[in-house]
């Protein structure tokens, strides 16, 4: 089992790592970071397709997932807390324990650094958050001011791209959120519980039929605009392609792939009812708009165009924001739209999601 020591306490994160391309030198290296209640094996659809963009990928399971070491009593009783300090201490930790990651892999496997010649760019790493996964990749991000200065100086040679991939209301800039405005199984509280998890994967993985207006313009658009294009439910009797993905996957591939039992020790401390939702606006923020350290890491939004509303909401907002009101010495955000992806892309199209990230990192 492969595990990275990311303090001196003896916490451990699992990862899996598809080795570098054969013969090759100057590949990317791209660390996965994965959603809620499913893991970083979600992602290894995604492998076949690695070494032919010259791309070494790296899934890492973070804090209670498998493999990965659990969360300490008194880390989950500071999760849980009412102080916001103590709720912001531990998601600031998350951040850290992803830069020891970092630093330790590139240590261990001696990856190529980050290479500008002209417009072609070789080597580095790459960091991408899925869905709620983006809260602990800007958190990393949002750490590097406070990094000792020769962590800050060692990334530097290394640190190419941030990939904000389908990002979950968490990651908003805005405190106006879609949390308490459009349809999650998980927190509709009149459905019972044992009926929240099958409407929850029916609902997240399913494929939504948005306005083309909204599609094209996207960040241009209003709040207003954006409400009125945004389908609130999924596809309804849907051709084979766009079958909600947790629908189409059998009993062990979900159950390879997944974990659920996390989601009561763990994954609910991250929700709203918890904890405070402007911390991880404060995180964006200290991501997204101070570039002072690493500044040749590039930044790229990446948002399927069949996944559903809060993920098409959430990357309106940060595009919105990147557009219209963004802070001199702010990371410059590249967007690409993933079209014809839902919020599995890496499941339902990995080929074609290879690719775009390829092109992206």
């Amino acid at each position: 089992m492969p595990l990275a020591p990311i303090d001196d306490n003896g916490t451990q994160s699992y990862f899996e790592d598809t080795g570098a391309p054969v013969g090759s030198t100057d590949y990317t290296t791209l660390v996965l970071i994965h959603g809620a209640l499913i893991h970083g094996a979600s992602f290894k659809a995604l492998f076949p397709y690695a070494s032919q963009h010259n791309v070494r990928l790296v899934t890492l399971n973070m804090r209670d997932y498998p493999g990965s070491t659990p969360f300490t009593d008194a880390e989950l009783a500071a999760m849980r807390g009412p102080d916001r300090n103590g709720q912001r201490t531990q998601l600031h930790k998350r951040g850290f324990e992803i830069a020891a990651f970092v630093i330790w892999f590139i240590r261990k496997e001696s990856i190529p650094p980050l290479r500008l010649d002209g417009e072609k760019t070789s080597g580095g790493i790459s960091v991408l958050g899925w869905s709620w996964g983006n809260t602990m990749s800007l958190s990393f991000v949002a750490r590097a001011t406070e990094l000792s200065k020769q962590d800050q100086e060692f990334l530097e040679a290394y640190m190419r791209a941030l990939v904000i991939y389908e990002p979950a209301p968490h990651s908003s800039i805005s405190a106006d959120s879609y949390f308490d405005e459009i349809h999650n199984p998980i927190r509709k509280q009149t459905l019972p519980r044992e009926q929240q998890a099958a409407a929850f994967a029916l609902w997240v993985s399913g494929y939504y039929a948005h306005s083309p207006t909204l599609l094209d313009a996207f960040a241009s658009l209003t709040r207003e605009e954006v409400d009125a294009g945004l389908a609130t439910e999924r596809i309804q009797n849907p051709l084979p392609p766009q079958i909600p993905t947790l629908q189409r996957l059998s009993a062990e591939e979900i159950a390879a792939t997944s974990a659920y039992h996390v989601w009561a020790r763990s994954q609910v401390l991250y929700q709203p009812d918890f904890i405070d939702m402007e911390l991880f606006r404060e995180n964006t923020r200290a991501a997204l708009q101070d570039g002072s350290v690493w500044p040749r890491m590039q930044v790229c939004l990446i948002w399927g165009d069949m996944t559903l509303g809060e993920i098409i909401y959430t990357s309106w907002d940060i595009a919105r924001h990147a557009r219209t009101a963004w802070p001199e010495g702010g990371r410059h955000i590249h967007t690409v739209r993933l079209e014809g992806g839902n919020h599995f892309p890496h499941v339902d199209l990995p080929e074609q999601t290879m690719r775009v990230l390829a092109e992206n990192i």
